[in-house]
């Protein structure tokens, strides 16, 4: 049984799961906006960069290469349009990949974890790997034909490992809801307060049907989330698994982008790399191992590694390595907010936020925030066990300041800094916080 296995992992296997990976990254990055992230918090107080844990050696680096940005940004396109169609792949991919560390690097400054590490993680595979065997220029120009279907011991190595990254993204999460709170994380009480807590990061936003009024749809949806998450990685070593990977896939991310406005685009996308490509007659084959097997294997196992390690810790707040989003905790029927008070002398106080709050429920709805936008005040506010920062603090009021005209901070302003906390149940939208406390005071 065992030879069997090991005989069907390393046995030769085509390109086409690797050139179409390459093609669905680079169209990724493309229109990623990322790379625009990245210069809007270049332009801010460098006070207000937060670097997630892993990504504090970045700091001085992306100081230094923040006036030239815009200039990065084209060569990142650039580069992905010479990656995608396979000219000078290999070149093109090393550039891509530098410029992918300094754009998408940066975009993780703005006090949330993006998690987008996946991509950097493929693009480090391809690197090393024959993607450009197939659908590729460079596979013309050396007249391999621009649909070949040459098979190598390298392609499948690189194969497997894709795979096997793609997997590690679903299964630890899985795992760690099973660690957390085992099969009472599916729970219909807890999975209602998953659902309002991020219908009320996106402003008061409630999807139809109202599925936290039906218990036992919850629970049955909580306990598909589970077998997708720790199904989908065993799902990958067989023919049929992945298609059945690729179903399940689908569904839990329409679900999840649907009912918890989670868009997972950059993720999905990848699933190109569940195909073994067209069965055709073996043009060529490639006896033995090619130069870069060894390199290709200990980039392989030091990427499992680090992420198998980062997965077990259920460390999600860390760049390029970490554990992706667990949904672990019971999830607080209240949420944590930051609130800028701003008195002018001799006018009245005005209230400054980094996004309005639900409106109640029938009003106009309010646009939400991006969980960008709520990881920073969060971080700002010292909820991710970060320090409070007094000068990050009145960074941020200054730039909530230039934002809105009526509530300008002159000279000798009294700036107050409160965390408030509010009921995420939609039938207490626009009602007064639960909890306010004082956070900082300052004079401006």
């Amino acid at each position: 049984m065992l030879s069997r296995v090991w005989r069907a992992l390393t046995a030769p296997r085509s390109a086409w799961p690797l050139a179409l990976l390459r093609i669905a990254v680079c169209l990724i990055l493309l229109i990623s906006p990322e790379p625009r992230q990245a210069l809007e918090t270049a332009a801010q107080p460098r006070e207000l960069w937060l670097a997630p844990r892993g990504l504090a050696w970045f700091l001085p680096v992306f100081a230094w290469s923040a006036p030239h940005l815009a200039i990065v940004s084209r060569i990142l396109q650039a580069s992905a349009l010479l990656a995608l169609i396979g000219l000078w792949t290999r070149a093109s991919l090393a550039v891509l990949a530098c410029c992918f560390v300094l754009l998408f690097g940066g975009a993780q400054l703005s006090g949330a974890v993006l998690h987008d590490m996946h991509l950097l993680w493929f693009l480090l595979l391809l690197l090393v790997s024959p993607s450009a065997r197939v659908l590729s220029l460079d596979a013309w120009a050396e007249g391999d034909g621009w649909l070949g279907v040459a098979r190598s011991f390298d392609a499948a190595l690189a194969t497997h490992a894709a795979r096997a990254l793609l997997g590690c993204v679903y299964f630890f999460p899985g795992l760690h809801k099973l660690l957390a709170g085992g099969f009472a994380w599916a729970a219909s009480e807890n999975l209602k307060h998953q659902l309002w807590l991020k219908w009320f990061q996106a402003g008061g936003a409630v999807p139809w049907p109202r599925v936290d009024t039906a218990p036992l749809w919850l629970s049955l949806g909580g306990a598909a989330v589970l077998i997708f998450e720790l199904g989908f990685l065993p799902c990958l070593w067989w023919r049929r698994g992945r298609a059945l990977a690729l179903a399940m896939g689908l569904a839990f991310h329409a679900c999840t982008q649907h009912f918890l406005y989670i868009p997972f685009p950059s993720l999905w996308a990848c699933y190109v790399l569940l195909w073994d490509g067209p069965s055709a007659p073996e043009l060529s084959h490639v006896a033995g191992p090619a130069r870069s097997t060894l390199l290709l294997a200990l980039l392989s196992g030091t990427l499992l590694a680090l992420v198998s390690v980062q997965g077990l810790r259920g460390e999600t707040q860390s760049w390029p390595f970490a554990c992706y989003p667990t949904f672990a905790q019971p999830a607080p029927s209240a949420i944590a907010d930051l609130a800028v008070e701003v008195q002018p002398p001799g006018a009245p106080v005005r209230v400054l936020r980094e996004g309005p709050l639900p409106a109640p429920l029938g009003a106009p709805r309010t646009p939400g925030r991006a969980p960008a936008q709520w990881s920073k005040v969060w971080s700002l506010a010292g909820l991710y066990a970060e320090p409070i920062s007094r000068p990050r603090l009145e960074a941020f009021a200054a730039e909530l300041s230039s934002r809105s005209p009526a509530a300008p901070i002159h000279a000798g302003s009294a700036v107050r800094f409160y965390v408030e906390s509010y009921a995420t149940d939609p039938a207490r939208y626009g009602s007064p916080p639960l909890q306010r406390s004082l956070l900082y005071e300052t004079r401006f």
